[in-house]
């Protein structure tokens, strides 16, 4: 017990200690620090982590990783360390050394080619720095830059880099491909042969007595590719298709990699989960065979995997999209994001934040920001005068049932359109005719089209074959099949590049048009359905 009274005794006194020195700093200059250049700042009352992140521009993490304090919680009077690098410098004697190594902080939609280029360095020259970096940039690291112009930011803004180094079209895709791509992606003459061999690696558990959901999804999904590689055949496609199951086993995998007949494939598809693609992707890229996942949405499985396929949009992309979507579209109308506190929702709001920030340019008074506890006060000063878009990016059911009454009993009504999330269709409990009165707008990966022609002609196929109706597995089983066996065997050298060439394509239930999400990474699927709820019904805005 005296062991434990003496250790806190030492905690107290040495934070006593630190809080003691870092006071006696002046708070209007830089400091250096361990290498870096911090500036310090004294808590005021009502102060919060977020806040502080906020106002000075810099990550928590980052404020948390050089004031080891904080772990017990921000309180008022305290003075901390704010490491410089994130912002530009003010004042007229406030500027980091010449050679003083600066932090810049990822944001959405940047490159290693645009941050490179706004330090004056060449992209090997970023990625010597941060070799980290080479497995691909994720949003909201951290990257230390060793600027040759002493941090000196260059003439154009980050907004204009980043419409050079990458398009923002799909129509622009073919300019940004490589020259190379030029030679790879020649296609062949038409009447030429086109055979392929597929391999579906795909969970049937055959073997077992009792099927379970897992080979539900798996059967489901390839009565969608079987159907597929029907039409492929009568198109004049050469296809040979092997089929394997996973049973959702590594040791079973690992069998199936080691058969000659796999090793023979010019594409796989599946496995199915993130786990068990990793494993098989590996071999796919040191034999240069293109591998789809058909459902991940992992970005994990496309680092350091320049021959992986992810064509499910992951939470950030669909909710980066459908903002750009509202700002292009909805031109006149006022924005309104709503936060709270869950961890989750934050990192949701912040990709939904960068976007009307850094690509918005609307006016003043246009897009604010409130927090879920003043969700009262944001009905009673909504606008009648305009459309009055209010997005709120939350997983916390109790919160979204509660948002969406208070919505639906204003006044308003129709002149509110609430931006929420694909979850909330599944959620129970939830007003769905309260959700038809707010116009309710989402995002989602994929959209069937159940009322087409060809759509319905499929639908008795399914129902001739397989004696039933087809399900969203069987639909993305025919969508993925028949893309990606036209993509794949339309050029004269089967290569990922060729991808990036391609304008949309949409079949039944996805929509594709593919991005590289890195250097040395794979590619993935950037369509997103922007959805919104009309008497009942979801329709598609895009």
């Amino acid at each position: 017990m005296g062991m434990i009274k003496n250790l806190i005794l030492l905690l107290t006194f040495t934070s006593f200690l630190t809080n003691h020195a870092y006071s006696q700093q002046d708070t209007s200059r830089l400091y250096e620090w361990n290498g870096r250049m911090v500036k310090y700042v004294k808590i005021q009352k009502g102060k919060t982590l977020y806040s502080l992140s906020k106002e000075t521009n810099t990550p928590q993490d980052s404020i948390i990783a050089i004031n080891p304090e904080l772990s017990n919680g921000l309180k008022t009077g305290m003075v901390i360390r704010i490491p410089m690098g994130f912002v530009e410098f003010q004042g007229k004697n406030e500027s980091p050394k010449r050679n003083a190594s600066i932090e810049h902080l990822v944001k959405a939609g940047e490159t290693a080619f645009s941050i490179a280029k706004k330090y004056g360095l060449t992209t090997d020259e970023l990625f010597r720095q941060n070799p980290e970096s080479r497995a691909g940039l994720k949003v909201g690291a951290v990257l230390k830059i060793n600027p040759k112009s002493g941090g000196k930011q260059p003439e154009k803004t980050e907004q204009q880099i980043n419409k050079e180094a990458e398009p923002e079209t799909p129509e622009q895709l073919k300019s940004f491909v490589p020259e190379v791509a030029a030679v790879i992606c020649k296609e062949k003459p038409k009447g030429s042969s086109r055979s392929i061999k597929v391999a579906f690696l795909l969970p049937f558990f055959a073997s077992g007595e009792e099927m379970n959901s897992k080979s539900k999804i798996g059967l489901d999904f390839y009565s969608g590719c079987k159907l597929a590689l029907d039409s492929l055949k009568q198109a004049g496609f050469s296809i040979q298709a092997r089929i394997f199951d996973t049973q959702s086993d590594s040791g079973a995998i690992s069998r199936i990699i080691e058969k000659p007949e796999f090793q023979e494939s010019d594409l796989i598809i599946g496995p199915l989960y993130a786990s068990d693609f990793k494993m098989v992707s590996g071999f796919a890229n040191k034999k240069g065979i293109p591998i789809v996942s058909p459902f991940s949405q992992s970005d994990a499985i496309l680092e350091n995997a320049p021959n992986a396929i992810k064509i499910t949009p992951d939470q950030q992309t669909l909710l980066e999209e459908l903002s750009r979507f509202m700002l292009k579209e909805k031109k006149s109308a006022k924005f309104t994001l709503i936060r709270n506190s869950n961890a989750k929702d934050q990192d949701a709001a912040n990709w939904i934040a960068q976007i009307f920030k850094s690509e918005g340019n609307l006016p003043e008074g246009k897009y604010k920001e409130v927090t879920y506890s003043g969700v009262n006060d944001l009905v009673s000063s909504l606008d009648e005068s305009s459309e009055n878009i209010i997005i709120f990016p939350t997983t916390v059911q109790v919160q979204v049932i509660d948002a969406i009454a208070r919505l639906s009993n204003s006044r308003l009504g129709k002149r509110i359109t609430l931006v929420g999330l694909n979850e909330w269709n599944g959620y129970e409990n939830i007003e769905f005719d309260h959700l038809n009165n707010l116009n309710f707008t989402y995002a989602a990966p994929t959209k069937a089209d159940l009322s087409s022609a060809k759509s319905k002609s499929f639908q008795k196929k399914f129902r001739d074959e397989f004696k039933g109706e087809p399900t969203n597995y069987a639909f993305q089983g025919f969508d993925a099949t028949l893309y990606f066996c036209d993509a794949l065997t339309r050029f004269e050298k089967i290569d990922l590049s060729c991808l990036e060439t391609l304008d949309v394509q949409c079949g039944f239930n996805s929509c594709y048009v593919f991005r590289r999400s890195g250097k040395g990474n794979g590619v993935e699927n950037k369509y997103v359905n922007v959805l919104q709820l009309d008497d009942f019904v979801s329709k598609k805005l895009n």
